[in-house]
């Protein structure tokens, strides 16, 4: 029986240039972001759209919180316990999972930052560690307050505000909640830029529209737009 050669294209080495090794380089990299802001500056739309173009995992605060309260833990001891298992859970993906993360919590405790830091250097030098905030002024208060209520009127988790005078159900009373605001307007935790353990720390303008912001922290991360 008389076989017959195959003609086959020769093999030539594939070169990735452009956006192609952009998107491989960025595919490749780890992330511990740690994102900061006050309620209702955006947190959660913009940890949600990073996970996707970086395949982090987020660990949503304010959902473990409120599971604590569905299940009878005071707002104090929760609040305390849900910042633990923050810590724990993140641990977790990035130590024996691999995992990228996204700490979509708030960040006013030098502690947030500082187990944050902590755990890249423990996962290694290929770990990257950001911090992302999402920058309001006291002029931006009335904002805030009419997204804060129409949250309210949409699906509001248990631990979630219902304006920047109203706190949660329940929360214990006799705090001024405005003034609360104002501080964490005013006061935010921020790690020092070019600090030990820090990669990078990005300010944006909560009040830009999301779709700006998204842009800006992918320019600012150096991710791909096309990256997802």
């Amino acid at each position: 029986m008389q076989h017959k050669s195959l003609n086959r294209c020769p093999l030539h080495p594939i070169t990735l240039t452009g956006i192609n090794k952009q998107i491989m380089e960025a595919s490749q990299r780890k992330f511990v972001v740690q994102l900061s802001g006050a309620p209702g500056s955006g947190k959660s739309t913009l940890s949600n759209f990073l996970a996707c173009k970086v395949d982090a995992v987020v660990i949503n605060h304010d959902l473990i919180k409120s599971s604590l309260l569905e299940n009878g833990l005071s707002f104090s001891d929760a609040g305390k316990l849900t910042y633990a298992l923050d810590g724990t859970l993140a641990r977790d993906m990035v130590l024996e999972q691999g995992r990228s993360v996204i700490v979509d919590s708030p960040c006013f405790h030098p502690d947030v930052l500082d187990r944050g830091r902590a755990l890249v250097q423990s996962a290694g030098q290929d770990w990257e560690y950001w911090y992302v905030e999402l920058a309001c002024k006291m002029d931006d208060m009335h904002v805030l307050d009419a997204r804060l209520k129409k949250r309210a009127h949409g699906s509001l988790m248990r631990c979630q505000r219902l304006g920047i005078e109203e706190g949660p159900a329940d929360l214990d009373g006799g705090q001024d909640q405005r003034k609360l605001f104002e501080k964490w307007i005013q006061g935010p935790c921020r790690p020092q830029e070019g600090g030990e353990g820090v990669t990078g720390v990005v300010i944006l303008d909560a009040m830009h529209t999301m779709e700006d912001v998204q842009m800006e922290i992918l320019q600012m991360m150096g991710i791909p737009q096309h990256l997802d």
